[in-house]
């Protein structure tokens, strides 16, 4: 059975909301300077939100 398109568009939102996170820790220290604490609360927000549109709907390619 083919996932439906919205199921594919969110798993591909996911998984730019968990790499934008990984391109957060990697400029952390900038980030800590120009926004303090608040930069782990963008890294924390990226990554639940990335880890909660993974698990809406399946991976494109997976059979059921």
């Amino acid at each position: 059975m083919e996932p439906s398109a919205k199921a594919r568009l969110l798993h591909w939102c996911g998984l730019a909301c968990l790499a934008l996170s990984v391109l957060v820790l990697f400029i952390i220290g900038p980030l800590w300077e120009r926004l303090g604490v608040w930069s782990m609360v963008l890294w924390v927000a990226l990554g639940i939100t990335g880890m909660l549109l993974l698990q809406k709907g399946p991976p494109p390619d997976v059979p059921d």
